[in-house]
């Protein structure tokens, strides 16, 4: 019967099914990768912010995603610049001179932490937050924009 080659694989039926679960298992791969990033290493960390738009009274948190095997460790420093016409700019929302204390937090894998961020001093305008995490032996630098702007 035709229904049986099918079923047991036979047939150009079975080839053409199988060309096609190769290729939708391949084309779903390349999606799962380009959803994540990848670090040198190999596996996927992200950061992000809580939000892409703040206002000057709004609380920020860095949101700290492990998608892979391995754990990830990160201090509390973070890092701000601000877009001053088609320049990049270092500040900070702290009065200088200012020192962080040293502290390491780690992030098992499949979980996700949240850091504060302070940006009430911050002002209106354009600016991106850096973030460096330890990943195997390697350090790599997040980089997130948002925007804050005036009112509530």
């Amino acid at each position: 019967m035709e229904g049986e080659d099918l079923v047991r694989g036979s047939g150009s039926g079975g080839k053409y099914a199988t060309y096609i679960l190769v290729v939708a298992l391949t084309l779903g791969l390349f999606v799962a990768m380009r959803f994540f990033l990848f670090t040198p290493s190999g596996f996927p960390v992200s950061v992000r912010l809580n939000r892409d738009t703040f206002s000057v009274n709004d609380r920020a948190e860095l949101i700290y995603t492990n998608r892979g095997s391995k754990e990830v460790t990160y201090g509390s420093p973070y890092e701000f610049e601000r877009l001053d016409g088609e320049e990049w700019v270092e500040v900070s929302p702290y009065p200088s001179p200012s020192a962080w204390a040293p502290t390491l937090s780690s992030l098992p894998p499949w979980m996700q932490r949240r850091q504060k961020i302070k940006i009430d001093t911050l002002g209106p305008g354009y600016y991106r937050v850096h973030k460096k995490m330890n990943i195997e032996a390697g350090e790599v630098t997040f980089i997130v924009e948002f925007e804050i702007h005036e009112g509530e």
